[in-house]
C-alpha cells in the first residue's frame, strides 16, 4: 500500500485510477480544494448553458 504522500501527489496530478486509495479531505491542500471547486463549477455552468440552448 502506498504512503499518504505518494497517494496525494498522484491524485493531485490527475490520476484517474478509481481503484487507487484517495486522500481524505483533511489530507488535501486548501488550494487544491478551491481549484477543484472552480473546475466543477465551470463544468456545471457549461452543462446548464448547453441544456438551455
Amino acid at each position: 500500500m502506498a504512503d499518504k504522500q505518494s497517494v496525494q501527489s498522484t491524485t493531485m496530478l490527475g490520476n484517474l485510477d478509481h481503484n487507487a486509495a484517495q486522500p481524505t479531505i483533511d489530507e488535501l491542500k486548501p488550494d487544491y480544494i478551491e481549484e477543484r471547486f472552480r473546475v466543477d463549477r465551470k463544468k456545471l455552468e457549461q452543462m446548464l448553458q448547453g441544456s438551455v440552448q
